[in-house]
């Protein structure tokens, strides 16, 4: 089996890929992509930067978010979301220098698996908030930083360490630099889950069993409950369901976009000569799966949220017809020279 798998990757590299000198001096391989992937890779993660992008501004522009304690922690996700785009974009796949796969590498795997852990703990907040309180559910940030920082820099330390890093040839990757290939079908799952998939994996059941938890407690505390059902307006009726919409699609499209990455992982490590594992079509899907999350996340807290939507219609309002001094002296967003926004409390 073994002269068979090392047969099989010379075939592949003669084949499929060319050498190249690096300006260091060391050879690197040089990995064919075909445009599709490429195209998928570059519009997903420009798309992932403008909704990261969206989320951060949006932030630093209204004080209520500023002042939302889960606000600020998905903030802190949208950063990781942002790194990992451009760290997808930042080496060509023609690329022959070994310093930037390896600084790709690096970055993937530190952002990545912080924004597993980021994408646990926004979850988590809600939950310990919904249950003891906002100041209570604070009290557990600092743990939070302490966990989301340390262990991706574990992850990092322990792939540059056994000197695993680097390209895999596309088995388990949309062509970015990753864990290299190992000869060792076994030995590559394993690091594969040291590099960020353990904590991915845990991350899909945590925040679906999280957000399932959190949806069954409000509706037993908003629908249930008489004297709640006595207050419920169109308006506040309307707002509980696109909550309950919400609730149930952030861990479905965390699984989504994580499946077709996750199956050419799982399958590579079985068996990487399948052919599924090198279809162009699947990789395309993991291209799009794995660099959309922060495109996701900005359409989820960001344009499906009214209260953004709210503030941003009034920017929008004032800024182009410049208000009344009665609206400016009513309005929850008032602007300075330029149009400049100032909040108050809103």
């Amino acid at each position: 089996r073994g002269k068979k798998k090392a047969h099989h990757m010379t075939s592949f590299l003669a084949d499929n890929l060319s050498s190249s000198p690096s300006s260091d001096g060391s050879t690197f391989v040089h990995t064919p992509i075909s445009r599709g992937v490429e195209a998928a890779v570059w519009i997903t993660c420009t798309l992932s930067i403008i909704g990261s992008c969206f989320i951060v501004v949006s932030f630093l522009l209204f004080r209520d978010f500023q002042r939302s304690q889960s606000r600020r922690l998905l903030v802190l996700l949208s950063l990781c979301d942002l790194v990992t785009a451009v760290a997808y974009i930042m080496r060509p796949p023609y690329s022959t220098r070994l310093v930037l796969c390896h600084a790709q590498s690096a970055i993937n795997i530190y952002a990545n698996t912080a924004s597993f852990i980021w994408t646990d703990f926004v979850a988590l907040f809600v939950l310990l908030s919904r249950k003891y309180g906002m100041t209570q559910a604070s009290k557990f940030v600092p743990l939070f930083h302490i966990i989301a920082w340390t262990v991706p820099a574990i992850s990092v330390i322990c792939v540059i360490s056994w000197n695993k890093w680097g390209n895999d040839y596309g088995d388990a990757t949309a062509y970015w630099c990753w864990i290299r290939a190992q000869d060792n079908q076994h030995e590559a799952l394993l690091w594969h889950v040291i590099a960020g998939k353990g904590v991915e994996w845990a991350s899909t059941i945590s925040i679906t069993i999280i957000y399932i938890l959190v949806f069954y407690d409000l509706r037993q505390k908003v629908v249930q409950s008489p004297a709640t059902q006595l207050l419920l307006t169109h308006h506040t009726g309307t707002a509980w369901k696109n909550t309950e919409k919400k609730l149930l699609a952030i861990p479905f499209i965390f699984i989504v976009l994580r499946l077709p990455g996750n199956f050419r992982t799982i399958l590579a490590s079985i068996n990487n000569e399948s052919e599924v594992v090198h279809w162009q079509w699947l990789i395309i899907m993991q291209a799009i799966g794995d660099s959309g999350q922060g495109f996701a996340n900005g359409i989820l807290f960001g344009l499906f949220t009214e209260k953004v939507r709210t503030y941003y219609y009034k920017l929008i309002e004032r800024c182009t017809s410049r208000g009344t001094e009665n609206n400016l002296n009513n309005a929850d967003v008032y602007y300075k020279s330029e149009c400049t926004p100032t909040i108050r409390e809103i």
